[in-house]
């Protein structure tokens, strides 16, 4: 494989983190052992930003070490391919996926305490919820057809981080008193 052809795999980042990073699950834990028997108290609910933030901040460790894993196993491939010499496209790689650790904590999470999607037989029941999550696979999609150049794609995934972590607190702090509760 050519150099310049590799530049033509790293919208699969995006698709292989959304598989990997533990939002999803970590959420679907949440609501099944914890949230599910305390939504019913006003007390609890009243927290939920102080939850949401404990649970955002571990949520985050954790998906930045499965970033940095496959950060460092994708630039030993490319080491491999450059024949050992310093490829440009490293550097954009391990900031797209710690990026994309953030997005995909934050996301799951947000959706999680403003939409509260589950019912208590684990089904998903909220509409919005299953719409938004799928923004995730549009955006792969739009990432594999235009083929942006590395260190576009990476500063886009960037301002949306940004744009996520500046709405996510005061979004699950006005809205998740009312809305994160068992439907």
């Amino acid at each position: 494989m050519r150099l310049t052809q590799l530049e033509r795999y790293i919208p699969f980042i995006i698709l292989a983190m959304f598989q990997l990073t533990m939002g999803n699950q970590l959420c679907r834990a949440l609501f099944r052992h914890c949230d599910l028997p305390l939504m019913r108290y006003s007390f609890y609910r009243k927290d939920a930003l102080q939850h949401f933030r404990l649970r955002l901040r571990w949520l985050l460790g954790r998906n930045i070490l499965i970033g940095a894993g496959l950060a460092a196993v994708l630039s030993v491939f490319i080491l491999i391919v450059a024949e050992g010499s310093f490829h440009p496209n490293l550097l954009p790689v391990w900031l797209l996926t710690l990026a994309l650790a953030v997005i995909f904590s934050v996301h799951h999470l947000l959706l999680y305490y403003l939409l509260q999607p589950y019912t208590p037989d684990m089904t998903t029941s909220n509409p919005w919820f299953t719409l938004l999550n799928s923004l995730g696979s549009i955006g792969f999609l739009a990432a594999f057809l235009l083929r942006p150049a590395p260190w576009g794609l990476t500063i886009t995934i960037f301002l949306l981080d940004l744009v996520y972590f500046i709405s996510a607190i005061p979004l699950v702090s006005r809205y998740s008193g009312s809305r994160f509760s068992v439907k």
